[in-house]
């Protein structure tokens, strides 16, 4: 499995695999140094983040830690 991110602004980031399940903690760790990486537009609410419904994806966590650092989320 990987998981990977694209914006109109930046483009195609690259993949990063993912070995075994997805959970929520592998999630958040993903997201939290890819998109700052890669997409920083999205902290402050200057872009807005897309992503499906998967389990890890509603996480408590992880949704905590868009509202914490005030990235938008769509709704899925």
């Amino acid at each position: 499995m990987v998981w990977g991110a694209i914006s109109y602004e930046r483009g195609v980031g690259p993949l990063a695999r993912v070995n075994g399940t997805l959970d929520g903690e592998e999630y958040l760790h993903i997201v939290r140094y890819r998109l700052k990486k890669y997409h920083p537009g999205l902290y402050g609410g200057g872009l807005i983040y897309q992503e499906g419904n998967a389990r890890p994806h509603k996480c408590h966590l992880v949704q905590d830690w868009f509202d914490e650092k005030d990235i938008e989320v769509m709704d899925g």
